[in-house]
């Protein structure tokens, strides 16, 4: 039952991100979307940001690539846009929001997993330390979360598949 009650809420928050903003979003607003008390919402989450983080954390869960190759970063981040473009209209008021802490950090969590093996392989074959191989993986995660969010924030206008292109040529530049 609890199971069910968190989902419904996260379906609420879900619904609300649709058409306003993060911080115009109350507990009652999702309480009341989800046809439950706020005494209900209180006895499952702290407040609507622990909401948001625990409905972000399942969307990661089942983002997240099944395959640990060197290719996984595609999977993922195709996974990734695909999950912005079906839920447009929240991910672009997410990211407007005052408290965008919650998609910076869902979004770089997908792309610091799915890059792991990339940059391993990065790292082996120019023979970095493991100081190297960290900030590497870093840096790669960052600079694909910005692409991402650049994206997000001009209206997810590029196709999917031609970012996927155009970061698959980067990661295929050598120096």
């Amino acid at each position: 039952m609890a199971h069910s009650t968190r989902n419904d809420l996260a379906d609420a928050l879900r619904q609300l991100l649709s058409d306003r903003s993060l911080d115009k979003i109350t507990v009652q607003n999702i309480a009341d979307a989800a046809n439950v008390s706020r005494k209900t919402f209180y006895y499952h989450f702290q407040d609507v940001y622990d909401l948001l983080e625990w409905m972000l954390e399942q969307h990661r869960t089942n983002l997240e690539p099944q395959v640990s190759d060197r290719n996984a970063w595609r999977t993922a981040v195709a996974n990734l846009l695909d999950f912005c473009l079906e839920n447009r209209a929240m991910i672009q008021n997410l990211f407007r929001s005052i408290s965008r802490d919650s998609l910076d950090r869902y979004t770089y969590s997908i792309l610091l997993k799915s890059l792991t093996d990339y940059t391993r392989n990065q790292a082996t074959q120019y023979s970095l330390s493991e100081k190297q191989y960290k900030a590497l993986l870093q840096f790669t995660a960052h600079g694909l979360q910005g692409l991402l969010l650049t994206w997000i924030d001009g209206g997810m206008r590029v196709p999917r598949d031609e970012l996927i292109e155009t970061v698959d040529t980067i990661f295929s530049l050598r120096s």
